[in-house]
């Protein structure tokens, strides 16, 4: 952060802070005065809060690191990935372990199970049942 955010994130943090005090301190004298008209917070109170709330978010975007943008023909890499949060990743070799033990990344969106031909599935079954006859498979018949 440099100095000119930290310095506007303590102005409009003293004026939430003095803002949310001076509120109190109205609805606190608010609740002993008894009057007929209906008394709103004053506009100086509303005026201090936008204004601390300016002045933090302000701040917040002055917080940002600079960025730098390079040609896309660019073929040295390593200063765009300094400072930055994510490291890139290749997609292959993310991908390896998956393609070597036969999984599919996306099968949940991919396998359709109201898609298999459940007449043809019964028939397979009943024909490996009958290759293969077990205790199961003579009592089924």
């Amino acid at each position: 952060m440099s100095i000119v955010s930290k310095l506007f994130f303590l102005i409009g943090s003293i004026q939430l802070l003095h803002a949310g005090f001076s509120s109190y301190e109205f609805y606190q004298i608010l609740k002993n005065v008894t009057t007929e008209k209906k008394l709103t917070l004053p506009k100086d109170i509303q005026y201090e809060t936008i204004l601390g709330l300016l002045f933090t978010v302000f701040s917040i975007f002055l917080s940002f690191d600079k960025k730098s943008y390079y040609p896309i023909h660019m073929l040295k890499r390593d200063d765009i990935i300094k400072g930055e949060y994510l490291q890139d990743i290749s997609l292959s070799k993310a991908t390896d372990v998956d393609n070597l033990i036969g999984s599919n990344p996306t099968g949940e969106v991919s396998y359709t199970p109201n898609f298999i031909d459940i007449h043809e599935k019964r028939k397979s079954v009943k024909q490996w049942i009958a290759k293969n006859p077990t205790n199961e498979g003579k009592k089924q018949k």
